[in-house]
């Protein structure tokens, strides 16, 4: 075969092979002919020499036999990436969702995020506001805390982007780092806004939040109408949207500490608050509209006073299996949540 320049040979095309051959200029002979010398090497020989490590894929089930310290392999089938410390094979793990132990206790569902983990749910939400994910995309992308908030992702990869956002910088909440919590602060006068959105005949929103104490406002979702509102609690007193109230239902509420709330409505208008999983505390009938549009503040009134981990709205009313997944989901993420009561 003729000379070739190297820039005219033929490309692989493909991944290399640990056996393929690079051609390579031999300098190390400093005197006589051989200096300069084009020779080959291969991609192991290089590959060791630029690091000491092998780079493989394949399935778990084909993990190299006898691999060298440092070496890396990519699991196809599990996209787990494992690297050979001599002895055992380990998982590679960094501060992103895509950790595997991390993903397993997400929500999951389709279009999100996770698609699948130990907490898997049927419906996908219309948004879904997560401080353990601040950009809505991944976790190690987060703030450090004190972090002033222009904007909260939305995290339910829904064709609508319902980013939560504030550029005035006087109204930004705070991202803040408490053990393994994260969450927003809001001091009452803060608050982001998001795409409007008017909740149809059935939706469910769980939210889990507290106020800094029981005479300011707990009001983690707002509307831009006067007086309207889908849960508030005030002064010791909860309202839903149907205007009903409870204060003693639930043994009285004392909500100035991280708590779950639901508010739901079904296709015949039946319109509940529950506080802790299954716990009605609010049960009336109410069609009333609302058009949610900012987190932390309603109409240009009232605002929120304390913080906000996570806020859930789904444009349907789940079945009782996903909301007792959801219920699950967050009992684990959040170790100081009160029991929560199964849903029947």
């Amino acid at each position: 075969m003729a000379n070739k320049r190297i820039s005219s040979l033929t490309s692989l095309g493909g991944t290399p092979a640990n056996d393929d051959i690079i051609p390579i200029t031999d300098i190390s002979d400093t005197t006589g002919s051989a200096q300069g010398t084009t020779k080959k090497v291969t991609v192991a020989n290089l590959m060791a020499a630029a690091g000491g490590a092998t780079v493989n894929s394949g399935t778990a089930a084909n993990l190299p036999s006898s691999p060298s310290v440092a070496d890396i392999y990519l699991e196809t089938d599990t996209g787990i990436l494992r690297w050979w410390d001599g002895t055992y094979w380990n998982t590679f793990i960094e501060d992103s969702q895509y950790d595997p132990a991390y993903a397993a206790s997400q929500l999951s569902y389709t279009g999100g995020l996770f698609t699948s983990s130990d907490y898997n749910i049927s419906t996908q939400p219309i948004m879904h506001f997560d401080a353990a994910i601040l950009d809505g995309a991944d976790k190690a992308n987060n703030p450090s805390s004190g972090t002033a908030v222009s904007t909260w992702g939305d995290r339910s990869g829904q064709a609508t982007n319902y980013d939560g956002t504030q550029a005035t910088g006087s109204a930004q909440p705070t991202f803040t780092i408490s053990g393994s919590d994260k969450y927003v602060s809001f001091d009452g006068a803060d608050f982001l806004d998001f795409t409007d959105y008017t909740l149809p005949t059935s939706f469910n929103m769980v939210v889990v939040c507290n106020t800094n104490v029981d005479a300011n406002y707990l009001l983690p979702v707002g509307t831009d109408t006067n007086s309207q509102y889908v849960l508030l609690e005030y002064n010791g007193t909860v309202y839903g949207i149907s205007g009903t109230s409870t204060d003693s239902s639930y043994g009285g509420p004392n909500y100035n500490s991280i708590q779950q709330f639901w508010a739901t409505r079904d296709g015949s208008n039946n319109h509940n608050i529950y506080v802790q999983g299954g716990n009605s505390i609010i049960s009336a009938t109410a069609s009333a509209s609302r058009t949610v549009a900012r987190i932390g503040k309603a109409n240009d009134a009232f605002y929120h006073t304390g913080n906000i981990y996570e806020i859930i709205i789904w444009g349907s009313d789940l079945s009782t299996a996903d909301k007792n997944t959801v219920n699950s989901y967050l009992a684990n993420k959040y170790s100081s949540l009160p029991t929560l009561t199964a849903f029947s």
